[in-house]
């Protein structure tokens, strides 16, 4: 220790230590280690550390026989300085063939003499390192085998290679090589290519590399390998026995030994004989070349033990025979291998998507039932004739039997080798019904080669679906939805639902639970029958159900079955533009049917057909209701010839119109006669008198022009004569006098009498060329109410010794009696047709039209056919004007405004179209006043009818009643007469059926 004391201060005191003092500096290795081996020419760090003075002037010494008593150092270096470090490399000792296990290393202080020893270490020769082979490996006779080795330190070379067939490897033993390559480095690695000799072929060879100048420098591979005489292929699939199919895909694996193997080519050929040679005339076919020999089994791509697999798609030209022999070969140089025994390849088949047949047919794809799909399939090969099969389940797991599509199709394949055949799709539920079926089946498809049933396939199971059509049943009038219904659905002779007796409820199914019935049905055309206690019957006949659908049947309760509903329509045509234009409004029991009522159209279109006896000659139509419930019709080019564009409707014709609207998917019809001429001839007619007025007048302005002048000439020569000849021009004045008052007086009667009254008769003889005709002809019958079964008369008035014909249709517009003669009575010009009106012509309004071709009249009515009479449903009848029954006097009443209704029609049509010009013109006309005395009869026996029923004998209405013999030839009163008592006789029916005893308000339009 040292201690350290202050001279000024006693208690300072400082203590180090405590320490060594060493009688000399020390040197002190750390490397090399004990019993390390440093390698002749690598670089090692020899390392040491000092104590005490050591001074910068080492020398590093090693000596390799540190044993002995005496060793020999050999300086490394001198002058080193104290850094504790230095990179030695091991020289290259070339007379040392041995390892040196008692070498040392000394480090030497030249100026204080210090000396510092390592451990004893081994100075150790080059080591060598066989890479390949390492043993395990197959190389062949005559491979080019790559030999690699490595060494460590500085070998002397030349480096030697060796092998050894019995795998004991010895100085004797047969040389690679003499020569093997080095480098002048300490350390590295190389290859030889070693071309494998025959006398190598055995299983156990070993390989060894020596430095041939220091022979215990050397190494031997750890394990024998494998020398074979040549290289090998083993196919090991396909196997004998294996199928293929055109276009699917064949894997060919195989293991190859050896070397050279490589560069492979799959081929086959059909080995008829069987013998497994390839014959001359046996033809070989290639299914790939150029392929690798495959993955080394080890990770040494050297090996010589390789595994190769090729997944193969088989073309459309593939060989197809069960005979098939396949080898892997090696065509540059001859190698090859067989697959065992002998495979098939046969064609096959693909379903594919009909709508992309590009793709299979999906599991997913769902075709409806009596649906017409196309089955399609890819052809993978060619086949001649085929069988195409189907079978169901009900699960997908059950599968019935194969049933038979077609059992010989000509197979006729089209682009891209995709053949098909049309296919109605089977409803599997057929003889299940009426019972529901369920959402889906699942089907499957079968096609097989007639010429070799072995080859078939079988499509994915898929669905056969169905439609769901939603039935919604509604009370007519309320639109409330109904249950407690009876229906019944039929398809071609098959009852496909059926629930009687007002069965099917809402609580029959939970899906009825909203009073909508959903049923599932096959494709097809059903006719499907409703009905439920208290309501009529209503069928849904021949619906195409062909998708998911929402139908609503409405029913008709008996009460309300008897309320009529009827067509009105008003027809008027413009001479001016030649356009008629109609409109058509529907009314129910009097009450005008608007645009408010959804309904109206719901069904179709209003239309209107116009006909030229039997002929259509335009049919119109309106989509859109308006607010008052009307269709407006309008026709361009009404008497425009059919060449020019037009209709080709005729002057003085009458031609019949049909006019339909459709409220709440129910059609009702209703038909009426128009003219389009009637205008158009008075206008004709005048012209005709403006003409004549006109000539008129210039005749008498030139006759006064012609007397004037000759008065003046006249008076001028009696001027100039009176002065010579008095006497003369007295007397010859008195006679010319005589003569101009002669011609005057002509002129003035052809002015006054003559040509008035020759107008006259020229309009006269017009008017009743054109107007008479139209206005005598039409049809007779007042009855328009008939039992299905009965006979009715129809009876049709016009010009005796004519042929008018007749035609009848029914509710649906089908025609019944087409252009029949009717009968003339006794030559009075009245002509009948008895109808009867056969069950199978069906009830509803039907449309009777007689025409007359030579005058070109025609006239219609409409006639309803009922199934019940009056008389049958008395009983509902009561219960609807129960409260009238106490009116005694009213007996027969219904009757009697039945008819009076209908002779006001009669009346309407006779008196329709005529303006004021007409009005006028036939007062002028004597010669038709009268035709109108039979309608100034007709009306007063109206209203001497209407008056007769009694039902507003507490209600002054004489005015209303009263008709006017002194305006019998004024057609505007008789058309404001007919409307007023028209008026008078919907009074007369409101009073009957005012239980309530309301107030009644009756309007109605009149003409000016």
């Amino acid at each position: 220790k040292i201690t350290e004391k202050s001279a000024t201060h006693p208690g300072a005191v400082a203590t180090a230590g405590p320490f060594t003092i060493l009688p000399t500096p020390q040197i002190t290795l750390s490397s090399p280690a004990n019993n390390s081996a440093w390698t002749m020419g690598k670089q090692y760090e020899i390392k040491w550390d000092t104590q005490g003075l050591v001074f910068n002037t080492l020398r590093i010494s090693y000596t390799l026989d540190a044993a002995a008593q005496t060793p020999v150092w050999v300086d490394v270096i001198s002058g080193q300085n104290n850094s504790k470090s230095f990179y030695w490399t091991v020289p290259d000792l070339t007379s040392t063939l041995s390892n040196q296990a008692n070498a040392r290393i000394r480090i030497t202080d030249d100026t204080k003499g210090t000396l510092g020893y390592s451990d004893l270490f081994t100075i150790a020769i080059p080591s060598m390192t066989v890479v390949r082979p390492q043993g395990g490996e197959v190389w062949a006779v005559g491979d080019s085998a790559p030999v690699k080795w490595s060494y460590n330190g500085a070998v002397i070379g030349p480096l030697s290679l060796q092998y050894d067939a019995s795998g004991v490897l010895s100085d004797g033993s047969p040389s690679i090589t003499a020569s093997a390559p080095k480098s002048g480095q300490t350390s590295g690695s190389y290859i030889y290519s070693w071309t494998i000799p025959a006398g190598a072929q055995t299983n156990s060879v070993k390989a060894r590399v020596k430095d041939s100048q220091r022979p215990n420098s050397y190494a031997d591979s750890p394990a024998g390998f494998e020398v074979i005489a040549a290289p090998t292929i083993e196919v090991s699939s396909p196997v004998d026995g294996d199928v293929f199919v055109i276009q699917d895909t064949m894997t060919v694996n195989w293991k190859v030994r050896g070397l050279s193997a490589d560069s492979l080519s799959v081929e086959y050929w059909d080995d008829a004989d069987l013998d497994n040679l390839k014959d001359a005339d046996e033809q070989l076919y290639t299914l790939a070349s150029g392929i690798s020999r495959g993955a080394s089994d080890t990770s040494d791509e050297y090996s010589g033990k390789y595994t190769g697999t090729k997944t193969i798609t088989l073309p459309d030209n593939a060989q197809v025979s069960a005979n098939l022999k396949l080898r892997l070969r090696d065509t540059a140089r001859g190698y090859e291998g067989l697959a065992a025994g002998h495979f098939r390849v046969r064609g096959g088949f693909e379903f594919r998507d009909e709508a992309n047949t590009a793709n299979a047919l999906a599991a997913s794809s769902e075709w409806k039932a009596n649906t017409g799909h196309s089955i399609k399939w890819y052809n993978k090969g060619s086949f001649a004739n085929v069988k195409l099969e189907y079978a169901t389940s009900s699960n997908g797991a059950n599968w019935g039997a194969y049933q038979e599509i077609i059992n010989t199709l000509v197979n006729s394949p089209g682009t891209g080798n995709i053949s098909s055949y049309s296919w109605t799709v089977p409803d599997p539920h057929l003889s299940s019904y009426p019972d529901e079926p369920p959402q889906f089946y699942y089907v499957k498809l079968k096609i097989t080669n007639l010429a070799d049933t072995s080859v078939f396939t079988e499509s994915s199971a898929f669905k056969i679906g169905y439609y769901t059509v939603t039935w919604k049943i509604k009370d007519y009038d309320t639109l409330t939805l109904l249950d407690s219904l009876t229906v019944s659905s039929t398809y071609s002779g098959t009852t496909y639902w059926r629930v009687s007796n007002g069965a099917l409820t809402s609580t029959s199914d939970s899906r009825y639970s909203a009073k909508s019935y959903p049923r599932r049905y096959p494709y097809g055309v059903f006719s499907t029958f409703w009905s439920k206690d208290g309501y009529g019957d209503r069928s849904d006949n021949d619906r195409s159900i062909n998708g998911d659908t929402e139908v609503t049947v409405l029913l008709e309760s008996a009460a309300s079955a008897q309320t009529e509903y009827k067509v009105y329509s008003g027809f008027s045509y413009n001479e001016d533009t030649d356009k008629l234009k109609v409109n058509s409004w529907l009314e129910k029991k009097g009450t005008l049917i608007t645009s408010a009522d959804a309904d109206v159209g719901v069904g179709g279109d209003g239309y209107i057909k116009l006909y030229d006896g039997e002929t259509l000659k335009a049919t119109l139509t309106d989509s859109t209701v308006d607010s008052n419930g009307n269709y407006w019709f309008e026709a361009s080019n009404v008497v425009k010839t059919v060449s020019e564009g037009g209709l080709g409707l005729e002057s003085g014709k009458t031609y019949f119109a049909k006019m339909g609207i459709w409220y709440r998917s129910r059609e009702y019809q209703s038909g009426a006669a128009f003219e389009v001429t009637i205008n158009k001839a008075l206008k004709s007619v005048t012209d005709e008198i403006k003409t004549m007025s006109s000539d008129i007048k210039a005749n008498v302005t030139g006759i006064s022009s012609t007397v004037a002048a000759e008065a003046a000439a006249t008076r001028s020569e009696l001027k100039t004569s009176m002065e010579t000849q008095t006497g003369a021009i007295k007397e010859k004045l008195s006679s010319e006098v005589s003569d101009l008052k002669t011609q005057t007086a002509k002129i003035l009667t052809a002015a006054e009498t003559t040509i008035p009254e020759k107008i006259n008769t020229d309009l006269a003889a017009a008017i009743k060329s054109d107007v008479k005709p139209h206005i005598k002809s039409g049809i007779l019958n007042r009855d328009n109410v008939v039992k299905t079964g009965q006979s009715l008369t129809i009876r049709y008035r016009t010009e005796t010794g004519k042929s008018p014909t007749i035609s009848i249709y029914n509710s649906k517009n089908a025609l019944m009696v087409s252009g029949t003669a009717m009968t003339e009575v006794s030559g009075t010009g009245i002509y009948e047709y008895p109808a009867t009106f056969s069950a199978s012509w069906g009830s509803g309004d039907f449309s009777v039209v007689c025409s007359e071709s030579s005058l070109g009249t025609v006239d219609a009515m409409v006639i309803t056919v009922i199934k019940h009479s009056l008389e049958d449903v008395a009983g509902m009848t009561s219960a609807v004007v129960g409260s009238t029954s106490n009116l005694n006097d009213f007996k027969g009443m219904g009757a009697s405004l039945v008819n009076i209704d209908a002779q006001f029609k009669a009346l309407e049509q006779s008196l329709s179209g005529m303006g004021q010009n007409i009005v006028n013109k036939v007062q002028e006309t004597k010669g038709v006043v009268s035709e109108m005395e039979s309608v100034y009869n007709q009306l007063a026996n109206l209203s001497a009818q209407i008056k007769s029923i009694g039902a507003t004998k507490n209600v002054n209405l004489e005015k209303l009643y009263e008709v006017s013999q002194e305006k019998k030839e004024d057609i505007i009163y008789l058309k404001n007469k007919a409307e007023e008592l028209k008026a008078v006789m919907e009074i007369n029916k409101k009073m009957t059926e005012n239980v309530a005893k309301k107030p009644i308000v009756q309007s109605w339009f009149e003409y000016k």
